[in-house]
């Protein structure tokens, strides 16, 4: 919690201490520290222990027989009997429960991808969301220069009996606006800087505002490359090959098993002069063979035919996403075509609205013009200025809204 005040006080402070770091190290740093992404990779690797043993062999069985009285058998008197088994499935049965774990192994890491590509959208959008903030802090800084510069000339005015009092306090009331507004900017930004240090746990890492904010590029090629690419439709991708591996497990769990193993018994001499001697007392050991037939084949082909709609389930989940997600970047596509038009706009209006602006503090300064006109351009080039740049912040958010889609 310490830490945490200290934080806030250097960014409300505004200095700068540790390392200031771009984007791409946020989120390189994310992958490797995040507390959620490694548990999903300490939980792969869990999963992965399972894969070796599917593939084994069931454990042999050894029996031993004791007998406190010996039994009395035709070449002698049998005092212990043990024996040895081992069970084998039919042939591709392991191999197959393999696949299984393995394709339940990889659908832990498509899990990963997923998480990862939420992480990362939530490190963008904090951000970038700290970028818009710095601009938006920097214009409402020249804002209230523009502002000082208007008290001054009302201030010789007012006191020469040139213009009403009441313009004067309206100005005051303007910079008092902007001056909250700045400071609930900082708040918000120390918020987001905080964020960002908990998704990314780069406890040295200061923010580091950009010179120029330069309009994205929209990545065609979304609209052709997410089937592949997209973690939801890998996660779905990768389930429907695991039912596809345990429908062919079934299968062969249908098929029938094999077993061999000796038979050892310890046997001590007898008194039997009909015996033959070479045999009196000799121990036995007997080779055996079993097999064992599944004759319930229902549960083994209702446990296949689960699988069989599993997958066709999972089918029409994969046509449901493709719709939904192509439908998602075609409309993130135009919103961007509609931003960047808008902003071709702003721009324009901008520019016209700077150059009446001059024009009239100009006027009022050589006292042919209206503070009040001064005072309504300088709101609408403010409000101009601040849609451009929600307009640039409307296209980033685009950008890694598709870019959340392709798993980046």
């Amino acid at each position: 919690m310490k830490s945490r005040f200290l934080i806030i006080w250097f960014l409300f402070a505004g200095w700068k201490i540790g390392m200031t770091q771009n984007l791409d190290w946020l989120l390189q740093q994310a992958e490797s520290q995040n507390p959620e992404l490694k548990a999903v990779q300490y939980t792969y690797e869990a999963q992965r222990q399972r894969i070796e043993p599917a593939g084994a062999l069931s454990d042999p069985e050894i029996g031993i027989g004791l007998f406190p009285i010996p039994m009395q058998r035709w070449m002698g008197r049998q005092w212990v009997d043990i024996s040895l088994r081992q069970k084998f499935p039919w042939k591709g049965t392991l191999p197959a429960a393999q696949n299984v774990e393995e394709k339940k192994a990889d659908g832990v890491l498509r899990k990963y991808d997923q998480l990862k590509a939420n992480l990362f959208y939530q490190i963008k959008q904090e951000w970038w969301g700290l970028q818009m903030m710095t601009f938006k802090g920097q214009i409402l800084e020249k804002h209230l220069n523009i502002i000082t510069v208007l008290k001054s000339l009302a201030e010789e005015k007012i006191a020469n009996n040139l213009l009403p009092t009441g313009q004067f306090i309206e100005l005051k009331l303007q910079e008092n606006e902007r001056i909250n507004h700045l400071e609930t900017i900082k708040q918000q930004m120390a918020v987001a800087q905080l964020n960002i240090i908990r998704l990314t746990k780069a406890s040295d890492w200061i923010f580091e505002p950009l010179d120029e904010w330069v309009w994205p590029s929209f990545p065609v090629e979304a609209l052709s490359e997410f089937a592949s690419s997209n973690p939801e439709m890998q996660m779905n991708r990768n389930e429907m090959g695991v039912y596809e591996s345990l429908e062919q497990w079934n299968q062969l769990k249908g098929k029938p098993s094999f077993g061999v193993g000796l038979q050892y018994s310890l046997m001590s001499e007898v008194n039997r002069p009909d015996l033959n001697p070479r045999m009196n007392g000799m121990d036995m050991l007997m080779p055996m063979a079993t097999i064992s037939i599944p004759i319930n084949q229902d549960k083994y082909h209702a446990a296949v035919q689960e699988m069989k709609w599993y997958q066709r389930s999972k089918e029409v989940e994969m046509e449901s996403l493709t719709d939904y997600f192509s439908t998602q970047i075609q409309t993130n596509l135009l919103n961007y075509q509609n931003a960047e038009r808008n902003l071709k706009y702003y721009q324009t209006q901008t520019l016209l609205l700077e150059d009446l602006g001059e024009l009239q503090l100009e006027a009022f300064a050589n006292g042919t013009g209206s503070l009040e006109m001064v005072m309504n351009t300088r709101q609408r080039l403010l409000d101009l200025q601040i849609k451009t740049l929600e307009t640039k912040w409307e296209a980033e958010q685009i950008i890694f809204e598709v870019e959340k889609i392709l798993g980046r």
